[in-house]
């Protein structure tokens, strides 16, 4: 009995010992690093719209408007370090011919009036099946003398004497119509005639088949010195710019890996710093996390400079660091485009096991 109680004693002082050195003890702390650095490389999109009635010809402005737009680069000294185009496509749209100016035709209208005198019902009834049968417009009846009916005849002609012959043979057209109603003609009375002049547009205009072609490509500078001068030159080439002019640094992962170094020894010494009155030490991390940010300012093209500078309103802000601008006048053609620093924040955080020293 008394060997089975010692042997069950060693054996629960062996486990309690076991599970004391099991226990991991952890600490976690951060570090934070920050760098302004001076964007050496820009990168800006560019479109190259043509446009004719033949998709060969507006395929073949195109292809000439990108050489020229290298020719000039090249004469000026630009050099880019990347060029890569994005997409190349066309779509037909519709337009009138410009060539063609508007027309309008000349035409005259006679309007030709005339009274009736009416003495009985059924002669009433005859005159307004008439009118309505020839689109007589309205006849008017006369107050003062209530059996007598006004009405207007209105024929149209190339020329005023045209109309006023064209309103006249209907007229005499109509006397004989009312003369076999049992309307004499002796009852009609001619009252008068008036002519007007009327110019109505003519639709002469043509639509034509336009073919608009899109190439967009982008460029990669290195030499800034030089980004004012394509950016002219693109202008003066009608090579539109997309969207902004993205800056950006060449070395990147370098300088994410410096940053990376710094913060994490910024860390460590925290930790370090932490346990500098206790019995324990850092030993090795076991987890580690971090992040990166990259702060920019955001103007994103001439037109929207010029509504910061006339406003004194802020741009807002964006992913990628786009171009700053530097006028000495409102009523400057030329705008310099200047990069500013890009702002560079590393992040981590490091959780390090702790042992005794």
């Amino acid at each position: 009995m008394k060997k089975i109680s010692l042997f069950l004693l060693m054996t629960l002082f062996a486990t309690l010992s076991f599970s004391a050195d099991s226990i991991t003890r952890k600490v976690s702390v951060t570090g934070t690093v920050e760098k302004e650095i001076m964007p050496d490389t820009a990168n800006i999109s560019f479109r190259i719209i043509t446009k004719n009635k033949s998709l060969k010809v507006a395929g073949e402005e195109s292809a000439k408007t990108l050489e020229k737009f290298k020719s000039d680069l090249k004469a000026k000294g630009v050099v880019l370090s990347k060029m890569e185009t994005k997409s190349y496509f066309s779509q037909k749209t519709y337009d009138y011919d410009e060539t063609i100016k508007p027309e309008t035709k000349t035409t005259y209208r006679t309007t030709l009036g005339f009274e009736i005198s009416i003495d009985t019902f059924e002669n009433i009834t005859k005159l307004i099946e008439w009118a309505q049968v020839n689109k007589i417009k309205s006849i008017k009846r006369n107050y003062d003398e209530k059996n007598i009916y006004y009405l207007e005849i209105v024929k149209d002609g190339d020329t005023k004497e045209s109309s006023y012959n064209n309103a006249l043979a209907a007229f005499n057209k109509m006397e004989n119509e009312l003369s076999g109603l049992n309307i004499n003609e002796s009852n009609i009375y001619l009252q008068g005639y008036s002519s007007q002049k009327i110019d109505t547009p003519v639709n002469n205009q043509k639509q034509a088949e336009i073919n608009n072609v899109y190439s967009d490509f982008t460029v990669e500078i290195k030499d800034l010195k030089y980004l004012n001068d394509l950016l002219d030159i693109a202008e003066k080439d009608n090579v539109d710019i997309q969207g902004t002019v993205a800056f950006d640094i060449s070395n990147r992962e370098e300088i994410e890996s410096e940053l990376y170094r710094d913060a994490y020894e910024q860390a460590k010494r925290k930790g370090q710093s932490i346990l500098k009155s206790s019995e324990l030490v850092l030993s090795d991390p076991l987890v580690v996390s971090e992040s990166v940010s990259y702060q920019y300012q955001a103007i994103n093209d001439v037109k929207e400079y010029d509504a910061i500078y006339n406003t004194g309103m802020m741009a807002p802000s964006s992913k990628m660091a786009t171009a700053d601008f530097d006028s000495r006048g409102l009523n400057k053609a030329k705008v310099d485009y200047k990069p500013q620093a890009l702002k560079i924040t590393k992040d981590i955080s490091v959780l390090f096991e702790m042992v005794t020293k």
